[in-house]
């Protein structure tokens, strides 16, 4: 059973990364007009994980709130925990991937 277990977890593995490879090449073609692929691709998986990921991301912040408080690094942990993931999910454009230009004007 272990070595079952192994077996899939190391072909997992390799086929997500051979599965991500080929749209690189459509989110790197040109920055202002992204591929039909590459919006069907981020429509359908990178936004639900992107909420999915503010979701635990606000847990993360409250969680480490009693850290966090004493040093005053509230202010750096909501950044990171809440703010750029919700930038990344909804003030991005959709299709594109590209950190700190995804933003609307």
């Amino acid at each position: 059973m272990t070595r079952m277990l192994i077996i899939c977890a190391v072909a997992a593995f390799f086929l997500a990364g051979s599965v991500s490879a080929p749209l690189a090449a459509d989110y790197s073609a040109s920055p202002e007009e992204p591929s039909s692929v590459a919006v069907a691709y981020d429509a359908l998986l990178c936004r639900p994980f992107g909420l999915v990921a503010i979701g635990f991301g606000a847990a993360a912040f409250v969680a480490t709130l009693p850290g966090t408080l004493p040093s005053r690094n509230v202010k750096r942990a909501n950044r990171a925990f809440l703010k750029e993931p919700t930038d990344w999910t909804f003030k991005r454009r959709l299709g594109t991937r590209a950190s700190r230009r995804y933003f609307l004007p």
